[in-house]
């Protein structure tokens, strides 16, 4: 398990899931997707939380808790893109 911190340099692309400072479970965690190219890793709902790497980029479409959000922005380093990425408010 690599824990990496909020704006370090990615290992590698892939899902990325929030944990507690010592790898930790985190209560309704956000799950992230770093595209290659990618250059920093977003920031956590909480300071001294970590990213873990849980696998290889999937296929993702906008939506929040299983409804499909049209025309919501996500926000994937720096680029808005409807498919990955996490929700800007």
């Amino acid at each position: 398990m690599t824990l990496q911190r909020p704006g370090e340099i990615p290992n590698q692309p892939g899902e990325y899931i929030e944990r507690e400072p010592r790898g930790g479970q985190v209560p309704d965690p956000r799950l992230v997707t770093i595209k290659p190219g990618d250059s920093k890793l977003p920031p956590t709902q909480k300071p001294g939380y970590t990213w873990e790497r849980k696998g290889p980029p999937k296929p993702r479409t906008a939506c929040v808790h299983g409804r499909e959000q049209p025309g919501r922005k996500y926000f994937t380093e720096g680029r808005t893109n409807e498919l990955a990425g996490f929700l800007v408010n």
